[in-house]
């Protein structure tokens, strides 16, 4: 069966639907932040003087945020596994399923035959058996375990694969984060100045120091005093317990998105097909 060019195939309706997600919850993390849902407590270190910042959590991300993750990386999924469906009866009209877009980390089991020497039904070849010779080529160049055995687990297709399987059998757990752009300032200070800050960026529960300040005295003859604050310049990011390993959910997302309108958009250039997906899954720079 030849696909129409005139006619939308479902693949590019499910990035659509992947976009919509995606707003919907860049503009559902602004609205939790707006909230102030993480606030910080200054007590000393008897020790060593410094000043430690403790991370307050009085609100968590809600159940919604983890939902509309999972419907995004979900119609993510969806793009290439319609794309497969789409370019295999566009290839061979006798096309059946099953079909998806093989995900592998490792090219034996990509390739991985039955004691037969027929494929396996597991295997990626198998899932790709109606495309022809150079769109297997494309889909297996696209592949995870092309990377290097330290770059493979970052691979966002990988990511892709990892999160949508854990979305399938259970919540995304969210927590809050220390954003880079953080910064300790005085508000006030008498004889005394920052002589060093080291703040920890990146995902805080609750108690947790997240920066430690040291203060020292432009007249050491004579005592000082200080008022500092801390910005959080907070954001959300996958649990460090997980598939998302504590990363940033919005440029995850982000990523992963981008590498799915790559890859479709040149599968369907191998193919001959008039389709290319637009990237416009794009974080909020608010």
């Amino acid at each position: 069966m030849q696909l129409d060019p005139h006619d939308i195939p479902d693949f590019i309706y499910k990035s659509a639907r992947a976009n919509e997600h995606f707003k919907s919850l860049d503009v559902e993390v602004q609205a939790f932040f707006d909230t102030n849902p993480y606030d910080t407590v200054c007590d000393r270190d008897l020790e060593t003087g410094d000043y430690l910042f403790r991370m307050r959590v009085l609100r968590q991300p809600p159940h919604r945020l983890a939902l509309l993750i999972g419907d995004t990386i979900y119609n993510l999924r969806c793009v290439l596994d319609h794309l497969i469906w789409a370019l295999s009866v566009h290839q061979d009209p006798n096309a059946d399923s099953p079909t998806e877009f093989p995900i592998f980390f490792k090219k034996r089991s990509y390739r991985q035959p039955t004691h037969d020497g027929s494929l396996s039904h597991r295997s990626g070849l198998y899932k790709v058996r109606h495309l022809d010779k150079a769109t297997q080529a494309a889909v297996e160049s696209l592949q995870p375990y092309h990377q290097t055995d330290r770059t493979r687990a970052e691979h966002p297709l990988w990511l892709l694969h990892e999160l949508s399987n854990a979305d399938k059998h259970r919540q995304l757990h969210l927590v809050g984060v220390v954003g880079e752009k953080a910064r300790i300032m005085a508000v006030s200070a008498e004889n005394a100045e920052i002589v060093a800050s080291e703040i920890a960026y990146g995902p805080a529960e609750d108690g947790a120091i997240i920066a430690r300040v040291r203060v020292g005295s432009l007249d050491p003859n004579r005592s000082g005093k200080v008022n500092l604050n801390m910005y959080l310049s907070p954001t959300i990011a996958f649990s460090q317990r997980g598939p998302g390993g504590g990363r940033l959910v919005l440029p995850t997302l982000a990523t992963i998105a981008q590498a799915v309108a790559v890859a479709s958009s040149e599968l369907c250039h191998v193919a001959g097909l008039p389709y290319a997906l637009q990237v416009n899954i794009l974080p909020s720079m608010g």
